[in-house]
């Protein structure tokens, strides 16, 4: 008897838990999103699949400059779940 091949997204947990913090916080930066999911996950595990998450269209990526209080032009980069 031959078994079936399961083919199991390993990285699917850690999706769900990046969408779940997406849902509480709609529009976070990759700082407040690591603090989202944990420390214990280095950005050199999650980025790669928020990456793919946005080439995929599961998420939004933009931009936004602003000058801060002190004066000083920043640029923003957020992360969102699409509307």
């Amino acid at each position: 008897m031959e078994e079936a091949e399961i083919e199991v997204d390993v990285n699917e947990p850690l999706r769900d838990k990046i969408k779940h913090v997406l849902s509480i916080y709609p529009c976070i930066s990759h700082t407040m999103l690591q603090a989202g999911i944990g420390p214990q996950i280095t950005p050199k595990v999650w980025r790669p699949i928020v990456e793919e998450m946005i080439a995929q269209g599961e998420l939004i990526q933009d931009q936004v400059s602003a000058t801060s209080p002190s004066g000083r032009y920043i640029t923003y980069v957020r992360i969102k779940l699409p509307a």
